[in-house]
């Protein structure tokens, strides 16, 4: 008997999916990347 892995999603290139984050601006730090997730979170978590 032979099994074979099921292929789920077509093979995609970096290309393809680099095309949605067209960010033009200043790179984000970590800091500013973690105190955007915090706010994030405060804003769900108070609805």
């Amino acid at each position: 008997m032979s099994i074979k892995p099921k292929k789920v999603f077509p093979v995609t290139q970096l290309s393809d999916v680099t095309q949605c984050s067209k960010y033009i601006g200043k790179a984000k730090t970590i800091q500013e990347m973690d105190q955007a997730i915090a706010h994030g979170i405060e804003q769900l978590w108070n609805q």
